[in-house]
């Protein structure tokens, strides 16, 4: 476990990703009907090496949203995670909305895709698009507004 709390969100997130293997991306057996790695299937990646980025104090709390009542489930105090950009006006409205009275300084939508599939229109800055390269070996980070784009970043 870490020590202290990352700088910001964005570092946590982008420590966490880089965590995540190639040969775990590569060799998952969930995928969805498109043969893409499912969203599920990058959540559990994803909350295996999240921890280690975090101080033993800090608590991670997969599927959060049920208890609310939602429709949805939060991924995390801070986070969701989609593919593709599939349903991101329902997930930025439970922020918004249903979640507003959670206690967070800071939230993002990660939206994970492959570079060949860029998204089409800005979103708030809110939004991260992960874009990871066909063979799963690195990734490249851009704002939803286009305010910043980082990368490449290398899977481990």
């Amino acid at each position: 476990r870490a020590l202290t709390m990352p700088a910001d969100i964005d570092t946590l997130l982008k420590q966490t990703l880089m965590k995540i293997t190639a040969h775990e991306l590569t060799n998952s057996v969930g995928c969805n009907v498109d043969a893409e790695l499912s969203e599920h299937t990058w959540q559990m990646q994803f909350f295996c090496k999240l921890t280690s980025n975090l101080p033993a104090e800090c608590c991670v709390s997969p599927d959060i949203g049920a208890l609310f009542d939602t429709s949805g489930k939060l991924d995390c105090w801070i986070l969701e995670l989609l593919i593709n950009g599939k349903g991101i006006t329902g997930h930025f409205t439970r922020f918004s909305q249903l979640y507003s009275v959670l206690p967070r300084k800071d939230f993002r939508l990660v939206d994970l895709r492959c570079v060949n599939r860029p998204p089409k229109k800005r979103f708030p800055h809110e939004v991260v698009h992960v874009l990871f390269t066909e063979d799963m070996k690195e990734f490249y980070w851009q704002h939803g507004d286009c305010s910043s784009a980082d990368g490449p970043f290398k899977f481990a």
